[in-house]
């Protein structure tokens, strides 16, 4: 179901020899990569898509779609292994079930891709923020924090300090304690808000203000949606039911923006009334649906 190595280009062309057998009719193709698309990819690399595992010809039969990378690899994959579309910045991603993706640079009026995206149709993604708030109160004060500090300990006075090798002054360690602040009120501001993407590839958190770093999480990580129960702890004891919360479950315990592993995360919470208990299920049954994953 996966990708698979080939020998020869449909068509009867290819790159590293000449044409060797039947090949599939061609429906649509392109080829290689401009400069300003092989910057911007550099430029949007990460972990989870790497450049280097971009698409720099491919060409769609009515059975294949054949890839070689910019690493010069290449492999087809059959059309009904493909799942899901997911345009990020420049790039195009197409799911492959139990295997590493497509990435295709973006193009508008591009026949492949235009193709491929109707093939698998192009569901709406789910935008799930977290401690955007949080992150901003931490971030403005820390700031505030640092500009308190520089105006007892100014650059000039640590320069001036430096020169004459008063290197651990008061002076010289007020301004390393400002500049320490400035980098934790910067690790607030690009670390702690976060927003979940979910869509037919997957769920991927975004990081920052400036969403600087992702994380990609396949459907194949996750076991099921539930809807639970959300309580209250009165100060007196005892629970108080206060609504609903939609749960995504793993299949093994794993990190999922937390610090140690576990084995299921709290997507939204949702109220107790009726129309809140209505939103849950359906807000449960579309992850469920994006994901291909059931309900539990």
């Amino acid at each position: 179901m996966g990708w698979e190595p080939f020998d020869t280009w449909p068509g009867g062309s290819s790159e590293g020899g000449a044409f060797r057998g039947r090949s599939e009719p061609i429906e649509a193709e392109r080829r290689g990569l401009s400069g300003l698309e092989r910057l911007q990819l550099f430029f949007q690399s990460s972990p989870d898509f790497p450049d280097k595992r971009v698409a720099r010809r491919a060409v769609l039969t009515p059975n294949h779609l054949y890839v070689a990378r910019m690493d010069g690899t290449e492999a087809r994959v059959a059309r009904t292994a493909l799942r899901g579309v997911r345009h990020m910045g420049r790039l195009t991603v197409l799911g492959v079930v139990d295997d590493e993706d497509v990435l295709l640079p973006r193009r508008l009026g591009c026949p492949l891709q235009d193709a491929l995206v109707l093939q698998l149709g192009e569901q709406p993604p789910i935008h799930i923020p977290f401690a955007r708030v949080l992150g901003l109160i931490m971030t403005l004060i820390t700031g505030l924090i640092a500009a308190a500090v520089f105006s007892e300990y100014s650059y000039a006075t640590w320069r001036r300090h430096w020169g004459m090798g008063l290197s651990t002054s008061e002076s010289s360690l007020g301004f390393y304690a400002g500049v320490g602040v400035c980098l934790l009120g910067l690790l607030f501001f690009l670390w702690i808000p976060t927003r979940l993407v979910i869509d037919e590839t997957g769920v991927t958190r975004r990081r920052g203000f400036i969403p600087w770093m992702s994380f990609h999480y396949p459907p194949e990580k996750f076991s099921g949606v539930r809807v639970l129960p959300v309580y209250d702890q009165p100060r007196r004891g005892g629970r108080v039911l206060a609504g609903h919360g939609v749960v995504l479950t793993f299949h093994s315990p794993m990190r999922f923006g937390s610090m140690l592993p576990a084995t299921r995360t709290r997507l939204r919470n949702f109220g107790l009334s009726m129309m809140g208990t209505s939103e849950a299920e359906m807000f449960a049954q579309r992850v469920a649906t994006l994901l291909s994953v059931p309900r539990q």
